[in-house]
């Protein structure tokens, strides 16, 4: 380890394919490795609901090692206390640490500030790990003084020439720890591990070993993944790529299907259901531009002096009352197709949180009305909620909501109505605007209605929740009454996700099939099979099955001897003729893929 020249890298892989389990091989792997040098593994997330997902599977590890180290770090203070540890240790050898952390990476800001993933303590603690490392620093230069004379007069006399500010960095990175079996396992690289967070990180622990994990790397010149976790100057861009293809050549993921609604498709007399191609791509130049902020716009109140702007007058068009009633109605006669008789189930994703009330209002009309009153429990919201809101719509559902739940636990209402989904039968709709769009592993998820702006990664990110296999379950269907993605396959040369060749191809071959292309895949398919069974030979003697022959025969009550007798010869030939029999399966496979 003391020879390593390259400390990071980049798993590049797609969705669904099992992402958190590399992470936990990897990390036990590392432990088993280096366990007599007292190693140390990081388990990175960015949201509170991947750290609560990351929790319940490496809890869930029967390995006595692992499970004795684990611990899920839960403020910047007990941050603190491991950095601070760790940097003793390399002062005396009696000093012991070793360990296996969950934690986020807001906790290594360096100031105050409100984000999810810090508590109330957590936001005096962040002044408190930047002083820490400040403290570890001259901690570290009393400690060389008396070991080391010659190498702290050399830092001595750098810290001299320094100004107060470069002095200060000088110290930071001299109160680092500078072990080398520090692993950094980084989940959904692609977020939130740029900047400031990257490099507390980084001060932190210098000399540590980072491996970032995502499924939709990003390479803007703000925000580039490739440049944070590889070595894109020496020709490697990442150490493991494992894309659509792969995935669903295994079987750990699913082809995704998606269905454009057509303009004029839903009876919505006198209101719109679509945007046009002129306002998506004014809406998508708009995003680029404000890209970091754009929840924050969608969400916003909506003023006279901002009607005019695509983002907000897209936010208009998709959040009319009319609209929202038509397109529930419109989900409503569907759905229970669309979820083969609610063997599985669905999301709808709407434009904001006022979006989502209006649609769980509609959809509970629309639901009960076609299903009955069994339909009053089919649909729940998962949102973030703040007794700040003013917004009546927002604040009245909120009120009901804890009323309905008996909980004032707002964050543990959204936690529970996510586990009845996934172990309950009810709810079989969940309604959402951002949290769940990533992360939110749940097989039996099938569909998705989408009507909310997504662009980038993001959009991936978000249909990607409909690709986990499941009993029988074939492929995800997005049901798109936005109209992005009818707009994306148009220009996926502006999709800076697939700027390579052989990617975008995978992309388009394997991920976005309209369900005219699997109908007409599945018809040739079928025509080609029909065509192999009636032409079907054995030893030059035709014993073929003619299947419209067969429709026909059995529909009118005629020729029904000579199907048989000719089924039974080939029901002799299959257990006599080792071929033949291989021919038949192969036919018979290929039917049933169909």
């Amino acid at each position: 380890m003391s020879n390593l020249k390259k400390n990071r890298g980049l798993i590049w892989h797609w969705q669904g394919s099992g992402k958190t389990y590399t992470m936990f091989f990897i990390a036990n792997y590392f432990l088993d490795l280096y366990y007599s040098t007292n190693p140390l593994v990081f388990f990175i997330v960015d949201r509170e609901d991947l750290e609560d997902q990351h929790e319940r599977m490496l809890k869930a590890v029967q390995d006595e090692k692992f499970k004795t180290l684990f611990e899920k770090v839960e403020s910047i203070k007990r941050l603190g206390e491991i950095i601070k540890v760790a940097k003793e240790s390399e002062m005396s050898a009696n000093i012991i640490t070793r360990g296996v952390y969950l934690t986020t990476i807001q906790k290594f800001r360096r100031k105050k500030e409100n984000s999810e993933g810090l508590n109330e303590e957590d936001e005096e603690a962040t002044k408190e790990l930047y002083t820490l490392l400040l403290k570890l620093g001259e901690s570290y230069l009393s400690y060389l003084k008396n070991i080391n004379y010659e190498e702290y007069l050399e830092h001595i006399q750098d810290l001299e020439n320094l100004d107060d500010k470069a002095r200060e960095k000088y110290l930071l990175e001299l109160g680092g720890v500078r072990k080398k079996n520090i692993l950094f396992l980084i989940d959904e690289a692609h977020r939130s591990q740029y900047g400031l967070l990257s490099a507390m990180r980084k001060i932190s622990f210098p000399e540590s070993i980072a491996f970032g994990f995502t499924g939709t790397p990003i390479f803007k010149n703000e925000k580039n993944t490739f440049l944070e976790f590889s070595y894109p100057d020496q020709g490697e861009y990442y150490l493991d790529v494992y894309f659509i293809e792969d995935s669903i050549r295994d079987r750990f993921t699913l082809p995704i299907v998606y269905y454009v609604v057509k303009e004029g498709e839903v009876k919505a007399e006198g209101v719109r259901i679509k945007l046009t191609e002129e306002e998506i791509a004014g809406f998508i130049k708009e995003y680029m531009k404000k890209k970091g902020r754009i929840e924050e716009l969608l969400d916003a109140e909506i003023s006279k002096k901002e009607i005019e702007k695509h983002i907000t007058k897209a936010k208009v068009i998709l959040l009319n009352k009319k609209r929202i009633e038509k397109l529930a109605e419109y989900i409503t006669e569907r759905i229970e197709k669309d979820t083969e008789n609610f063997k599985y189930k669905a999301m709808v994703v709407a434009v904001n949180r006022v979006g989502c009330v209006r649609y769980k209002r509609a959809l509970d009309k629309y639901l009960i009305k076609k299903f009955g009153d069994k339909a009053k429990s089919w649909t729940e919201i998962v949102m973030t909620y703040s007794y700040n809101d003013t917004e009546p719509e927002i604040v009245e559902y909120r009120e009901e909501l804890i009323n309905r739940r008996k909980n004032n636990d707002l964050k543990r209402i959204n936690f529970e109505i996510q586990n009845d989904f996934l172990e309950k039968e009810n709810p079989k709709i969940l309604i959402v605007t951002d949290m769940l769009l990533t992360g939110f592993d749940a097989p039996i998820l099938k569909v998705m209605y989408l009507d909310k702006p997504l662009y980038e990664y993001r959009l991936l990110q978000a249909i990607a929740r409909v690709n986990r296999p499941y009993l029988d379950k074939e492929f995800g269907l997005i049901v798109d009454s936005f109209g992005l993605m009818e707009h994306l396959v148009k220009t996926m040369a502006i999709y800076n996700l697939l700027a390579e060749e052989e990617i975008r191809k995978d992309f388009e071959m394997n991920l976005i099939k309209s369900t005219e292309q699997k109908f007409v895949e599945f018809e040739n398919k079928f025509r080609q099979l029909k065509e192999e069974l009636k032409n079907l030979k054995l030893n030059e003697e035709g014993v073929g099955i003619d299947i419209e022959m067969v429709k026909t025969s059995f529909k009118k009550g005629i020729n029904k001897e000579q199907i048989e007798t000719r089924i039974s010869m080939i029901a002799m030939y299959l257990t006599e003729d080792k071929s033949f029999s291989a021919k038949i399966v192969r036919v018979i496979n290929d039917i049933k893929a169909c």
